[in-house]
């Protein structure tokens, strides 16, 4: 059983199925406060992907299952395309997820920019369940507006940048 959570040694990337399974063992192992291991990497017939050790001796098995619609795969591939983008205006690692109209097209050429801005003004991160005034709220709006389609014109988009 592997208990890392990082890519194997001595491969280059993940495939879907290991990526997904490994989000998966974090996201179990942070939200039941147990040790998660991988069970196997497809080694030949098994019945689970996950093991689940609980402090009382009791062991749990999950099962990842990976579904993906087109635009969702659209979506990854333009993600994996773009990959890290550095910009020599910021200091600090962006992640940043748009939403699933965003036009990637316009995304990399404004966004750097709007990230330098709040760098400078001292904001390292945002969240969407903070309110961070009307001037903030305005400029992301726009942001919003200028970075997406109208529904009858929507692309394939990415949801997750890395900027540097």
């Amino acid at each position: 059983m592997n208990a890392s959570a990082g890519p194997r040694a001595g491969s280059k990337s993940l495939t879907t199925k290991d990526a997904d399974e490994e989000l998966a063992q974090l996201f179990l192992a942070s939200v039941l406060r147990v040790p998660v291991t991988l069970h196997d990497r497809r080694s030949g017939h098994s019945t689970y992907d996950l093991e689940i050790r609980y402090p009382d001796g009791r062991r749990g098995a999950a099962e990842v299952v990976s579904t993906r619609m087109t635009k969702q795969a659209a979506q990854l591939e333009a993600a994996r395309r773009t990959g890290y983008t550095a910009d020599r205006r910021l200091d600090h690692m962006w992640m940043v997820h748009v939403g699933p109209d965003a036009v990637i097209g316009r995304v990399l050429p404004v966004l750097p920019a709007f990230l330098a801005d709040l760098e400078q003004a001292g904001t390292t991160d945002l969240s969407r369940n903070r309110y961070y005034g009307p001037l903030m709220h305005e400029r992301l709006r726009s942001l919003h507006q200028q970075l997406h389609c109208p529904p009858a014109h929507r692309q394939p988009s990415t949801r997750v940048l890395h900027l540097p």
